[in-house]
């Protein structure tokens, strides 16, 4: 299953686009059909939907269907990537461009290496430095420095991670952000705010500061309450690290004022055993996921529990699943002591049951969240109707 971020959309040929989807609204009404499994069954493998749109394999070849199960986009292609403003990345004879929904080569395949649309940008490259283009393939700017890594543009920005020394953060215009002297932890841009943490050389503590992303400090974090980590939704982690004794790892949240609006009470232990979590800390879609330690370290019960708290710090769902995954249109993935997933609303009530050997981190796409019985893949709509019950 691919993994995929979340971009800004920016619309392209609105009516056309409007057109399409409600087409697919109205014809899918949001749950899986007996049609939709029996077309999808001819697929090697399945992906996430997004913007109305999936990828799938039928033998060495991708390409899309709609979530009425049309292939929209022929398996003809080399490889793709999932759709992010209207655009998505596809390879044909070792060369990337981009196709629309439609399925029309808007970019033809000429680049070397190429990267998903962000904010109406993607980074490509064809032996040479690497440029940023908009979605026409109009180079916006060259990029200066060497990179080994470019992030997709958020907030308007792009961290560049050179192959030594540190990262620095370009605009879209290909302008290096200026820090203001303050060091920046490398943790991105979130929320349209950049962590960064300033040392003093002589007594070691430490001081965080939030800056926007023209580099002006907006959150000056005075007192320092413990590590802090990027703003999601609104709200920060702080976390502070205690003995066994004490409890153990704590987390709190601050809100962008900079005020303690979730005290630092939160159990938080075990997420750095879980490296495939993906951001740990953060209030997805008003919730909070939550890990606490059972047991002591060495003994047999040792382990963790997931649970989930609101944004207000009220514990909803209890600590009793073996794992859980964020929220995502108002429902979580979480796993019970039998090794199966299922998925929970918002009251912690179990609203499809426990049956799924895997589940993909991307959650609910569209309406669908991508699922595993066996070594079969299918979907599963918000009612819990899923393709392979009805093949």
């Amino acid at each position: 299953m691919r993994k995929s971020n979340t971009y800004v959309t920016i619309l392209k040929a609105p009516l056309i686009y409007v057109i399409f989807f409600l087409f697919i609204s109205i014809t899918t009404n949001g749950q899986i059909t007996k049609s939709f499994a029996q077309k999808i069954a001819q697929y090697d493998e399945l992906g996430s939907f997004s913007c109305g749109l999936a990828q799938v394999r039928k033998g060495s070849k991708f390409g899309f269907i709609d979530k009425a199960g049309n292939e929209i986009v022929p398996c003809t292609f080399d490889n793709v990537g999932d759709f992010h403003d209207h655009m998505a990345r596809v390879r044909k004879d070792f060369k990337d461009g981009y196709i629309d929904e439609m399925g029309e080569l808007i970019i033809p395949c000429k680049y070397k290496q190429a990267q998903d649309f962000s904010e109406g940008l993607a980074w490509v490259n064809d032996n040479g430095p690497w440029r940023c283009i908009d979605n026409n393939g109009k180079v916006v700017f060259t990029l200066e420095i060497m990179s080994e890594f470019r992030s997709n543009f958020k907030d308007g920005l792009s961290v560049i991670t050179p192959p030594e020394g540190e990262s620095s953060i370009i605009n879209a215009k290909g302008e290096v952000l200026e820090l203001s002297g303050h060091s920046w932890l490398g943790t991105g841009i979130s929320d349209g705010l950049i962590l960064c943490a300033d040392t003093d050389e002589e007594s070691g503590d430490t001081k965080y500061v939030y800056l926007d992303t023209m580099g002006n400090v907006v959150i000056d974090c005075s007192p320092q309450y413990g590590d802090y980590h990027p703003f999601h939704n609104g709200l920060a982690a702080v976390l502070k690290y205690g003995s066994e004794a004490e409890g153990g790892c704590k987390v709190g949240y601050i809100d962008k004022s900079g005020k303690l609006v979730i005290p630092i009470s939160l159990p938080c232990s075990g997420f750095d055993d879980m490296p495939d979590f993906p951001d740990p800390f953060t209030c997805q879609d008003d919730m909070i996921c939550s890990t606490k330690q059972v047991g002591n370290y060495g003994e047999e019960n040792f382990g963790f529990l997931f649970g989930f708290y609101d944004r207000t710090g009220k514990l909803v769902v209890p600590h009793k699943y073996n794992k859980a995954q964020d929220f995502s249109g108002g429902l979580a993935a979480v796993l019970n002591e039998d090794g199966k997933w299922g998925y929970i609303d918002k009251t912690g009530k179990v609203v499809i049951p426990f049956k799924y050997d895997a589940v993909s981190y991307e959650g609910f796409q569209d309406g669908y969240a991508l699922v595993e019985l066996g070594d079969k893949q299918g979907y599963v709509d918000k009612q819990g109707n899923d393709t392979f019950s009805m093949k």
